[in-house]
């Protein structure tokens, strides 16, 4: 699996490095003189944006790559050793540090700081931007300060992690990278989209769903999505995150936005085996744990955006890939229930209706809903759906427009549907003859 940031920073190496001529320790500067207080209050705030919001956990941790999401193996938590290589796009080997007190008791506060927001480590070598220090520099210091005293709370894990070994012609440039931290207060939670803004570059949004041209972000596609990521099953792009209502998420509401990253939540969620099908570098696991707030904060912000239309395909799967997920749930079904969310009843009788799921591709099918009711005149849809598989062999239809969403399960499909007024309905169905 690819980690978030390692293709793109990556591919801007080049056009980062000539961004200043000064020796990097005379721009950035020695570590300032401070001392972290450590309370309660910034460990619980710490250990919420390192796992959640910053997510430094995604990469300074060990992921089990063969299930859904890549969710973190338990007892590695901040311990380090993952790898980012060439098969990456990486120009060298560089491996996630170990975090916990075994491997930063010796490092000053100062030094910690430094390291994160500007990029340069305890004996003053570059490091990498593959951890988005460029964001951290902008934060808050008093949230880099609660992820200090979170990352001194940890318990030690011994962890040797090899050295990192940059190509040969990588090394002058990376003395060229780290810039000096220029932190900015944290907005008020009464301003949901700048609060928003703030929290989705803490999150690195913007660095997986822009797209790209030389490594360098397209001004004029800001969040509009697709950056692909190789992966072993096939190619994933990033969705596209502005307010276009045909390719992005404009006709998603708050609570629709909060509720996709919910269907992850850890209580619920439990990872499976993707057995070589569908996977994503999205920490889905670790994201999941933001708050309500901080996501509808994200979302307000999102829709701020200005809409530009991006078509995106989520998912191209390898010629050679065996997830034959289509022909699972391929068929005609019969409607058997409407939920009609803004009225709030069911409506179990006085219609009609079917839904024919055909086969496009092992990972996408075209639906065709046909309703009938009695009271009220509906016209045909139709849609291209993608299939993500799930823990219990269930498809997860989504359509490119994001009009529909649904499980498919057992000869039965439950599917949310959305017309172009944005009224939802829920179609319960059952296949013919099962």
């Amino acid at each position: 699996m690819t980690p978030r940031y390692c293709i793109l920073w990556a591919q801007a190496i080049v056009f980062l490095a000539f961004a200043s001529c000064q020796n990097h320790l005379s721009r950035v500067g020695a570590p300032a003189e401070l001392s972290v207080e450590i309370t309660p209050e910034r460990v619980q705030r710490g250990a919420y944006l390192a796992n959640h919001v910053a997510v430094c956990m995604d990469c300074h941790s060990r992921r089990n790559d063969n299930q859904f999401a890549g969710p973190i193996i338990g007892g590695s938590e901040g311990a380090g050793g993952t790898r980012f290589d060439h098969k990456m796009g990486i120009p060298g080997v560089f491996y996630g540090k170990n975090l916990t007190p075994a491997a930063l008791h010796n490092w000053t506060d100062g030094e910690l700081y430094r390291a994160i927001t500007s990029g340069v480590s305890k004996e003053g070598k570059a490091l990498l931007p593959v951890m988005p220090y460029l964001n951290y520099g902008k934060m808050a210091s008093e949230d880099i300060k609660s992820i200090i005293a979170y990352l001194r709370s940890l318990p030690p894990i011994p962890n040797d992690v090899a050295p990192s070994k940059p190509d040969f012609w990588l090394k002058p440039l990376l003395k060229k990278m780290p810039q000096k931290a220029l932190p900015m207060p944290k907005p008020a939670l009464q301003d949901s989209i700048g609060y928003g803004k703030y929290l989705a570059t803490f999150a690195g949004c913007a660095d997986c769903h822009t797209p790209r041209r030389m490594g360098m972000p397209l001004k004029n596609k800001g969040f509009a999505g697709g950056t692909p990521f190789k992966l072993p099953s096939g190619i994933v792009t990033s969705a596209n995150l502005t307010s276009d209502t045909h390719t992005g998420i404009g006709r998603w509401t708050k609570a629709d936005f909060i509720a996709r990253f919910r269907a992850f939540d850890a209580r619920r969620f439990k990872p499976f085996d993707t057995k070589g099908g569908f996977n994503t570098p999205m920490p889905w696991l670790l994201y999941s744990g933001m708050t309500d707030e901080d996501l509808g904060a994200i979302y307000s912000y999102l829709q701020s955006l200005p809409p530009i239309k991006n078509e995106i395909v989520v998912f191209k799967p390898n010629k050679n890939s065996s997830t034959d997920l289509a022909s699972l749930i391929a068929g005609s079904y019969e409607v058997k229930e409407l939920q009609v969310f803004d009225k709030k009843i069911n409506i179990t009788e006085g219609f009609s209706g079917s839904i024919i799921l055909s086969k496009i591709s092992n990972t996408s099918i075209k639906i065709d809903i046909d309703i009938h009711h009695q009271d009220a005149e509906a016209t045909p849809v139709s849609s291209i759906c993608n299939l993500v598989p799930t823990k219990h062999k269930m498809s997860l239809i989504e359509t490119t427009t994001k009009d529909e969403i649904g499980y498919a399960s057992k000869g039965k499909i439950y599917l949310l549907s959305r017309d172009s007024k944005g009224a939802k309905t829920k179609i319960v169905a059952h296949m013919k003859g099962k």
